[in-house]
């Protein structure tokens, strides 16, 4: 219809009435390009903020593992330190059953990695449909210190695993009760039981667990971080822990 009025007006040789009808063609491409603009924004904020959804919810799901895994790694150093004191004392023995319980109890966490949703991010270069820089940044802060704590944990729990078998042959040992224990059984448990060895392997690996107390810290907090940019609450007590620069290269 635009394009008739045009050819009769050119025709006509009405041109106030051509340059009117050029205006409007001109105004209603503006217009349409507009409203698509609009939508693709609309629908590409409503996008980021599912994506920012799916991030709450992974993040308080971390940030409670995390947790958890802060709170059993400081009671088993606790265990080991104060098992530690006993075979000093040479107590170890006097409640073979006890020691056997407290030995299994020291335990090692593997860790469980990023985030998903972040990882996901990265490998489809779509880090921009959060729009927020600070909220990208404390995602990659946490996920680059994931990664670095998945490689120190694999190589910490390979740097004490042989005082973890001798841990596990000490309470495999004291498990069996002194009634029912062969001779040889019981001489070998009073070997590792007082030998300084035992000592040396509950140190080393109270040590190794502290290490990584402090790396599952600072992952709680930068979990805290992201959930404060997202602007959903933190319920971690994350510990005060100094940074991993040294930690990752031991």
């Amino acid at each position: 219809m635009i394009l008739r009025s045009v050819i009769k007006h050119v025709q006509d040789q009405n041109w106030f009435a051509v340059a009117i009808d050029f205006l409007i063609v001109v105004v209603g491409v503006f217009i349409g390009i507009q409203v698509s603009n609009w939508n693709a924004g609309l629908a590409e904020q409503s996008r980021g903020e599912r994506i920012k959804a799916r991030l709450v919810a992974e993040f308080i799901e971390i940030e409670s593992e995390l947790t958890r895994h802060v709170n059993d790694v400081t009671s088993w150093i606790e265990i080991a330190n104060r098992l530690a004191e006993d075979v000093l004392a040479d107590n170890i023995e006097r409640d073979a059953l006890e020691s056997s319980d407290r030995l299994f109890s020291i335990r090692w966490r593997p860790t469980s990695g990023g985030s998903n949703t972040t990882a996901e991010l990265i490998s489809q270069g779509d880090m921009d449909a959060l729009r927020s820089p600070d909220l990208v940044e404390a995602l990659l802060r946490f996920d680059t210190l994931a990664t670095r704590h998945t490689s120190n944990n694999l190589a910490l729990r390979r740097l004490v695993s042989d005082d973890r078998n001798k841990l596990q042959m000490t309470s495999f040992l004291a498990a069996i009760p002194s009634e029912t224990r062969p001779d040889d059984f019981s001489q070998r448990l009073s070997e590792l039981a007082s030998a300084p060895d035992l000592y040396l392997s509950i140190v080393n690996y109270s040590n190794a667990l502290q290490i990584d107390l402090m790396w599952y810290a600072e992952s709680l907090n930068r979990a805290c971080a992201v959930l404060q940019e997202l602007e959903a609450s933190c319920g971690g007590d994350a510990a005060e822990s100094p940074e991993m620069n040294s930690t990752s290269e031991s």
